[in-house]
């Protein structure tokens, strides 16, 4: 789905700039310049890094609690 209107980004966009290590709402104006133009779409451009990043953190945490990797 479409989050930000004025460039045409998606939320799919948005998880594969994580994926390469954006990682904080900055990064990801500079990287794909979401929120740059109305800013109309900040909530939702933070919404979909944060759920990406623990989606991220939790699938490198084993069972046992203990992590594989972590980056930050």
């Amino acid at each position: 789905m479409f989050v930000c209107l004025c460039k045409a980004v998606t939320d799919h966009q948005i998880r594969d700039a994580v994926d390469t290590g954006v990682s904080s709402f900055e990064d990801m104006q500079c990287h794909l310049a979401v929120s740059t133009v109305c800013g109309g779409c900040a909530c939702e451009v933070k919404r979909v890094i944060e759920q990406k990043l623990k989606t991220e953190l939790s699938s490198r945490v084993s069972l046992n609690g203990s992590t594989r990797e972590l980056r930050i």
